[in-house]
């Protein structure tokens, strides 16, 4: 039988010890493996509050991006729990980024950053 979180790869935000630690040590427990920073593999971002940098990265990757209830959740079954019922914001289940030509947001920032430019 595989681990319960044996296809999690996961970053933690917003997070400090010794939660922070508590946390990522039960994720790989059951088999979730960890990331320091949000990665190209990142699968979810754990977190306590939106607004941080991994978080609008995740975002924009199309992570689960999910409170620190859903890893204890998951440990106290001993299974992968729909992240549904976990997700920061409701609608964080499907990714944006993906709906969203990716031209759009190129053309947007160019359009920012030559506004900053005039005097």
């Amino acid at each position: 039988k595989m681990p319960a979180l044996s296809e999690v790869v996961f970053a933690l935000s917003g997070l400090v010890n010794p939660e922070r630690a508590e946390l990522r040590s039960l994720a790989c427990a059951m088999g979730a493996q960890y990331r320091q920073d949000v990665t190209t593999d990142t699968t979810h971002v754990v977190c306590k509050f939106d607004g941080t940098p991994k978080i609008a990265q995740a975002r924009q990757q199309g992570c689960f991006i999910v409170r620190t209830d859903w890893i204890q959740a998951c440990h106290h079954e001993q299974k992968r729990l729909p992240e549904d019922d976990f997700l920061l914001h409701k609608q964080d289940q499907n990714p944006p980024a993906s709906k969203r030509p990716r031209t759009d947001v190129q053309s947007h920032g160019k359009v920012t950053s030559s506004h900053r430019r005039l005097p």
